[in-house]
């Protein structure tokens, strides 16, 4: 059976190329009204197959057509337009009048692929061209206009997604939703809710009652403890709890012990005394000396001297000025060789330091 396809575009070819339309020279006259209605008719046949007027029947995935054009072979170009009677579900295929299943195939970056399902919708028109190049060559029906399916949005797929709404963001057990740039500053952190923190300036963390800003690092540098507010306090050494003028080191146990220790005093003519280098001090006697005056007094320190003869003995010590003693009178230092005498001291005010001699204690 003859179709427009049985056409050719070499005019010359065309006199019986159809077997109901005879256009061969010298034909009878009755053949010419019969020829022109066949060529109508083929025409209405192309136009009906590729209007969408054909309905493809079989199955959501293996579809069947017959078409207006009793073609009998598959071959580049030829046009189909159908409507779908449901949904394609995964790869699907098109037999057009019983010739042969071939795959229905979609274009992609990567070239002509199988379907994957839902290209095709119940109701759609779809129009397929077929090319023998699809399908690696194997044939197939190109289609021209497929469903663009886009899926939900996963882990891991690309898809559409919908936005959050606030209270979905706060709740944080969504799985589907996206966050918006608003939904964001809905997310601010409390003492029970877990959120997005504005971080505190220094000032702020120093005054201690914003409950809305979180602190930094640097922000605890700033907050130092004060007589008057709480923070964070550096340890004061020995040495510097000796001095005693620190305003912003705390004290701990081991350094206050330690303060107490012995330090030994230089042995000179005149011996000088730093009230900010110790608490309890020696000193050996390496000939007849002088305490002298002493400096950086600290009214209420209290301590001891603890004065030592050398291998000698019979050294000798006179006092400074600022040295006050029971009675105004100087003390006498024991005098065998290797006697150590305990001089107790309290600070009573700038330039008097009163004192009280403990003889040979050892």
């Amino acid at each position: 059976m003859s179709s427009i396809y049985d056409w050719s575009t070499t005019a010359a070819s065309n006199a019986t190329s159809d077997g109901g339309i005879n256009w061969v020279e010298g034909q009878a006259p009755s053949t010419v009204n019969n020829s022109a209605r066949q060529m109508m008719g083929r025409l209405a046949e192309l136009i009906g197959d590729i209007g969408g007027a054909l309905t493809a029947g079989g199955t959501a995935d293996a579809l069947t057509v017959t078409a207006n054009s009793a073609f009998t072979t598959y071959a580049n170009g030829r046009l189909l337009a159908f409507t779908a009677a449901s949904d394609n579900t995964t790869a699907a295929t098109l037999n057009v009048n019983s010739i042969g299943a071939k795959s229905i195939r979609k274009m992609t970056t990567s070239g002509d692929s199988a379907l994957s399902g839902a290209e095709i919708q119940a109701g759609g028109v779809y129009l397929v061209q077929y090319s023998t190049a699809a399908n690696a060559a194997a044939g197939g029906w190109i289609l021209v206009n497929p469903t663009v399916v886009i899926n939900a949005a996963t882990t891991s797929a690309s898809g559409i997604v919908e936005l959050a709404t606030d209270a979905e963001a706060q709740a944080k057990t969504d799985t589907s939703r996206v966050l918006t740039p608003s939904n964001l500053t809905a997310l601010g952190g409390t003492s029970t809710f877990a959120g997005f923190l504005e971080l505190a300036t220094d000032a702020e963390a120093q005054t201690g009652t914003d409950t809305a800003r979180a602190i930094t690092p640097a922000n605890l540098q700033a907050v130092t403890a004060t007589t008057t507010r709480k923070g964070v306090s550096e340890f004061a050494t020995s040495a510097e709890y000796r001095v005693g003028t620190d305003t912003g080191r705390s004290l701990v146990v081991d350094q206050v012990w330690g303060a107490a220790a012995e330090v030994t005093l230089t042995d000179a003519a005149t011996i000088a005394v730093d009230f900010s280098t110790f608490i309890n001090a020696v000193v050996t006697l390496g000939g007849n000396r002088a305490l002298g005056n002493p400096t950086n007094e600290k009214v209420g320190q209290s301590g001891v001297i603890r004065i030592a003869q050398d291998g000698t003995g019979s050294r000798t010590l006179s006092f400074g000025t600022d040295w006050e003693f029971a009675g105004g009178t100087a003390p006498t230092l024991s005098t065998a060789a290797g006697a150590n005498d305990l001089l107790f001291y309290h600070i009573i005010a700038t330039d008097r330091i009163f004192g009280n001699l403990i003889q040979a204690v050892a």
